[in-house]
């Protein structure tokens, strides 16, 4: 008995550090080949099974990233750094005034919504009839299109801002209406209009209600009856 508890201390020992143990054949309770004495290992030369788990916690090649959209051309890089802001224009002040002044009052100091308002002021006035034009349809068309495009420039950097999302769809959809009256009233102004900014009328899609296949069926069979 006392060499079957041995037999089976040794193989513990031997699964619990990782080594190798000779082969026990145990014959009417006697050894029959003297089994190996397990050499202890040193701390460090265990297995790194530890290791092998934190590391495993650590790897983020699965992670799933963003693609990030390609940069698209800001619709305010055409407009002159030396431009006077809006407000400032004709002064008589600015005529004398040193080279600091004229570059604190530009529009290379200015913030984007200086910048914005230029270019809305840009988009009204080469598209409005009279100096007095600020709420017919080409006009509207006009500052409608600068919004749109100013939205599209920040959802392609922000694209999870969801309520400007929604603003931008539902300026598209007003400009969309302006652009449907004048097609149907004034052809002349609205192919103008395309052709300035770029522009085409889409209509909207039809409601489409896609039938099941057991309303399919029904469907047929009263067209056969």
């Amino acid at each position: 008995m006392w060499c079957l508890g041995l037999c089976c201390l040794l193989l513990t020992l031997s699964s619990r550090l990782h080594h190798p143990v000779i082969a026990i054949c145990i014959r009417g309770g006697h050894v029959a080949h003297q089994a190996s004495v397990p050499v202890f290992l040193p701390r460090n030369d265990f297995p790194p099974v530890a290791e092998g788990w934190a590391t495993q916690a650590s790897r983020t090649y699965a992670r799933t990233r963003c693609k990030k959209l390609p940069p698209i051309p800001s619709q305010l890089d055409d407009l002159p750094q030396t431009m006077v802001k809006d407000g400032y224009e004709g002064l008589s002040e600015l005529e004398n005034s040193n080279e600091a002044v004229h570059k604190i009052l530009s529009l290379g100091m200015a913030g984007h919504k200086e910048r914005l308002l230029m270019k809305f002021k840009q988009y009204v006035e080469s598209v409005r009839r009279h100096p007095l034009d600020y709420g017919s349809y080409d006009v509207q068309v006009a500052i409608l299109t600068a919004r749109i495009r100013n939205y599209q420039e920040h959802l392609n950097k922000h694209p999870k801002d969801k309520a400007n999302k929604r603003r931008m769809l539902m300026a598209i959809d007003r400009r969309n209406c302006h652009l449907k009256y004048l097609k149907r009233t004034r052809l002349d102004r609205y192919e103008l209009l395309c052709s300035q900014f770029g522009l085409a009328y889409v209509p909207t899609p039809e409601y489409n209600r896609r039938l099941s296949r057991r309303a399919q069926a029904k469907k047929d069979f009263r067209n056969l009856v």
